[in-house]
């Protein structure tokens, strides 16, 4: 386990990036660059491409990209790989489709 202080608190990478809305490789990218508790968690809320404060998605209103991830039922990773690109709507599109033929069968 890798330890992040936080306060009183002590986190491992993956408890570290569910807690703040982080994606769980962009926390271990930091982390393997060298920063360290308050200094991590400084140096991911100072990125704007990471701190967006809510997101907006075919009309719904979303706490961050995490969230967003969730209720579609898309891994993180590729929902954030999709949204850099600017493709999130076909992403949606093909996940929501997918989800469909799951529960016709």
């Amino acid at each position: 386990m890798k330890p992040i202080r936080i306060k009183t608190e002590v986190y491992c990478i993956s408890t570290f990036a569910k807690h703040y809305g982080f994606a769980y490789s962009t926390v271990r990218s930091y982390y393997q660059k060298g920063y360290r508790d308050e200094h991590l968690l400084r140096a991911l809320q100072k990125n704007p491409r990471l701190n967006t404060k809510t997101v907006k998605i075919n009309g719904k209103y979303f706490k961050n990209r995490l969230a967003a991830a969730n209720f579609y039922h898309i891994p993180p990773a590729t929902f954030y790989r999709y949204d850099r690109r600017g493709q999130l709507k076909k992403l949606i599109r093909k996940y929501s489709s997918f989800q469909k033929s799951k529960q016709s069968k």
